[in-house]
């Protein structure tokens, strides 16, 4: 639909953590409308024929990780609110976030100091955005898993002839997960024009804002590369 408002019959794609995979389901659903993908931190996952992410997680670490606790409604939004909208993107933005949260009560606490690429008002920013429509919008993308995995059977084993690189900080928490970096290495499987994995010495999960430079450049010259064998 944006396309169609834009008049763009096909562009380059950028994403990031979900918008990575969105941006990766874009290549799968219509292939046809991608020039080149360039994604970071969430890396391609076929879909599994045991389940959704929610499944698989609580397979491989139970009920204690992320994807499991959102689950619930009410119950995240709820501790977001006690630790307050400012605490909770004070410990995201500081790196304090981890997948495993055994301990509810006390989940989101931990603060450092802000990185030097997320200054007091890109802070202040993500604050007022929430707090018109709460987290429950965003929560709801985790909720969601179960339908997504059900929605998408019919592109099981699917290969996308569509170039692709991807970017990744080797600090990520994603970087870690189960399996995280076997699967990173058989990306190429299903996209077969994968040209170029790149993991970011020393980075964290926001990337394209810790290291602006290195992501640009890398960003740029595939997409004119991919542009001029046109």
């Amino acid at each position: 639909m944006l396309l169609k408002w834009i008049r763009y019959v096909k562009v380059f794609v950028v994403g990031h953590d979900w918008g990575a995979t969105i941006a990766w389901q874009m290549t799968i659903f219509r292939p046809d409308r991608v020039i080149a993908l360039a994604n970071l931190s969430v890396y391609y996952t076929p879909r599994n024929p045991k389940g959704s992410f929610v499944t698989l997680m609580r397979e491989h670490v139970g009920d204690d990780h992320y994807f499991v606790k959102f689950q619930l409604p009410g119950e995240a939004e709820a501790r977001i609110e006690q630790v307050t909208y400012d605490g909770f993107f004070r410990h995201v933005f500081s790196n304090k976030f981890t997948p495993l949260l055994p301990d509810w009560s006390k989940a989101f606490e931990e603060k450092g100091p802000l990185p030097e690429s997320t200054s007091e008002e890109d802070l202040a920013h993500y604050v007022s955005e929430f707090q018109k429509h709460g987290f429950t919008p965003a929560l709801n993308y985790y909720r969601a898993f179960d339908l997504s995995w059900e929605l998408t059977a019919a592109w099981m084993n699917c290969k996308v002839l569509v170039p692709t690189i991807f970017m990744i900080g080797d600090q990520d928490l994603v970087y870690h997960f189960p399996n995280a970096q076997q699967d990173i290495q058989r990306m190429a499987e299903h996209f077969p024009l994968l040209k170029e994995i790149t993991i970011v010495e020393g980075a964290n999960h926001f990337l394209q804002v810790e290291r602006p430079d290195i992501v640009n450049d890398h960003i740029l010259k595939s997409f004119k590369n991919f542009l001029a064998k046109l």
